[in-house]
Formats: structure tokens, C-alpha cells, sequence
């Protein structure tokens, strides 16, 4: 399966021990922190990108899980968490982007790619995403590349000390055809 995805803002491929040094700068930011689950720790080190990297080589799932690439430097990530059983054709969407790169589009950029990539080249034929009701960003980039809003779990996570909704989004493989990719 192809490994590297190139765009003309930036480009997707599999995490490298070499980003480790880099993955550890972007990633250690408190907003990060508050808005991805808890195993995103918080401060970010170098131990912890190292782990990662290794993590994902061991187990596996190196294929689904890519650095976003900006100025040949890891600067964020975007993978799956795929799911068993009955809902093996179906994963969970995440994603993460430095702070200096927020707010330009980029984001929604990925993740219409990534997505595209993801319907078109595996078997996977649904992808869901959940944001934290405070995310509003997150949400726009999921409604911008044609993630449909499915609903609200009220209470559904406990963030930072408290309850927290989260907003529920999904798109299927039948979705590709009619969106602007």
C-alpha cells in the first residue's frame, strides 16, 4: 500500500524514528492536550514521541497512522483506530496539527485527503470522528470535507475534571462520489 501521499501543502507518509525530535516540539502544546484523549500525554517529551513511533511499528498499524509533513519537519498526525467483529470495516478518525500551522486550511486539507486515501485504498468503508462540544474547529473541519453530524452523547467523555459532550460525525464509502475531493 502506498506510504507517502504528497500534496501541494504538505505530505502524509508513516512516522520515522527521525521525527521523533519533531513530533515531541509540535506535540508538546496544552491545546493539543485538551482537545485528543488522555493517552495524548501532556507535557509531550521525547520518550513519548519515541514510543509512539516504536508503538505504531510494532503493532502494526504504521500503515494507517502518518506524520503531516510541512517543511520536511513532523508537525502533526492523522490515523485510524480500526475496529474488530462486526465492525471490522469500520474505524476511528484523529488527527492533530502544531499551532503554527492551525487556521490556514491545512487541516481540512488532510483530512480530505487522508480520507479520500483511506475509502479508496483499504477496506475500511465507514470512518468516524468525535470532538469535544467546546471544539468547534475540529467540527468545521469534519463538516468542510463532507463528514456528516450524527449526533450528540451528552456526557459522553470526562476531560480535564469534568463531563464533556461530544459531537459525533461519520462518512461511508458511497460519500466519496458526491464530495468535492
Amino acid at each position: 500500500m502506498k506510504t507517502t501521499i504528497r500534496h501541494k501543502l504538505f505530505t502524509l507518509r508513516k512516522w520515522d524514528a527521525s521525527d521523533a525530535p519533531s513530533l515531541a516540539e509540535h506535540a508538546n502544546d496544552i491545546v493539543i492536550s485538551r482537545n485528543v484523549r488522555d493517552g495524548f500525554p501532556h507535557p509531550y517529551s521525547i520518550n513519548d514521541a519515541t514510543s509512539y513511533i516504536e508503538y505504531l511499528h510494532i503493532s502494526n498499524t504504521a500503515d494507517l497512522n502518518f506524520a503531516i509533513v510541512i517543511n520536511d519537519k513532523a508537525v502533526g498526525g492523522i490515523g485510524l483506530v480500526t475496529f474488530t467483529d462486526i465492525e471490522r470495516y469500520g474505524a476511528e478518525l484523529g488527527y492533530w496539527l502544531g499551532t503554527a500551522f492551525r487556521g490556514q486550511g491545512i487541516m481540512t486539507e488532510v483530512v480530505r485527503t487522508f480520507t479520500k486515501y483511506v475509502l479508496l485504498n483499504t477496506n475500511i468503508v465507514r470512518l468516524f470522528a468525535s470532538v469535544f462540544e467546546f471544539n468547534r474547529a475540529s467540527a468545521r473541519v469534519l463538516e468542510k470535507t463532507g463528514f456528516r453530524f450524527i449526533g450528540t452523547l451528552r456526557k459522553a467523555a470526562f476531560k480535564d475534571n469534568r463531563f464533556v459532550n461530544m459531537l459525533y460525525y461519520e462518512i461511508i464509502d458511497e460519500d466519496i462520489s458526491t464530495l468535492p475531493f
